[in-house]
């Protein structure tokens, strides 16, 4: 329940998305786009009987004390109370929003004022790069933008294009890291995030969370109104999913599940095999609505 198409940083237009969807038998998926609805209206009316496709949004969020990344490790066993070492440097965090009620006006609006956003971030960007020895005009930028929503996958993509890099690993890891300092972070925080999902009706899901950052602020965020915790993902292995989902069910939060896909290594959509009791609260939440 975790699936990106051109509108923002996949690869893929809506339309191949669904098809893929459809082709691989998958009964329950979301398209969440980075800050746009643009993707799921796309297609949202031809979804066949059989399919059930939910409307959310992945939103980009910056915790000045979010923790490194992969810092950790894998979480020891048997220790569900363990508390990582401390903050180490500021980072992202991603939150997903679903929505049971659709893609209404207020969401539309704050979706608007943070890809205006992601513009202007663009154009810092692009003039720190061409300080570091890369031009690239906006222009250029924007013949690799598809839909609504500007980031960095598409700045690596630009890069590559224009022979500034070899490959979009070598953007990432040489510029478009946030650590490089090149790219300012995003503006919203997660507590603002999960505030405006749950004022508009949608259930805030924790994406894909590092050890670190989930250790150091998931309390504050449950206080804070979050209401979810992706546990697996492609990214994540079998350990950190038992750690996170169980922490999960200790705090009475929901459980979902994703694979993150952006069709970057193929094209196919696989899905992922969830017994129905885990996820059937959630999945309650859109009955009769989507």
């Amino acid at each position: 329940m975790h699936l990106h198409t051109f509108c923002s940083d996949g690869l893929y237009s809506p339309q191949e998305t669904l098809e893929e969807i459809v082709a691989a038998g998958i009964e329950v998926a979301a398209i969440t786009d980075h800050e746009t609805g643009g993707g799921y209206l796309a297609v949202k009316d031809e979804v066949p009987d059989g399919t059930r496709l939910i409307f959310g949004v992945e939103f980009s969020t910056y915790h000045k004390e979010a923790g490194e990344p992969g810092a950790s490790g894998t979480p020891q066993q048997g220790a569900p109370d363990a508390v990582c070492a401390g903050p180490q440097r500021a980072g992202e965090i991603h939150i997903l929003g679903y929505f049971p009620g659709g893609v209404t006006e207020e969401v539309q609006a704050f979706l608007k004022e943070l890809q205006q956003e992601r513009v202007n971030r663009a154009k810092v960007t692009l003039v720190n790069l061409r300080k570091n020895g890369c031009k690239l005009s906006f222009d250029t930028l924007m013949e690799q933008v598809h839909g609504d929503c500007i980031s960095r996958a598409h700045m690596a993509r630009a890069l590559v294009a224009n022979g500034l890099v070899s490959s979009t690993y070598e953007a990432f890891n040489r510029y478009l890291g946030i650590s490089h300092g090149i790219v300012p972070p995003p503006l919203l925080t997660p507590k603002r995030a999960i505030a405006f999902i749950g004022d508009n009706g949608g259930v805030p899901v924790w994406a894909h969370p590092e050890l670190d950052s989930f250790d150091l602020h998931v309390k504050e965020f449950v206080d804070s109104g979050l209401k979810g915790v992706e546990v697996c993902c492609r990214k994540r292995t079998e350990a950190y999913s038992f750690y996170f989902e169980r922490t999960a069910r200790v705090l009475g939060l929901l459980v979902t599940y994703g694979t993150d896909w952006h069709g970057f290594s193929k094209k196919e959509i696989t899905g992922m095999t969830v017994p129905y009791k885990n996820v059937a609260e959630f999945l309650e939440l859109f009955q009769g609505r989507q």
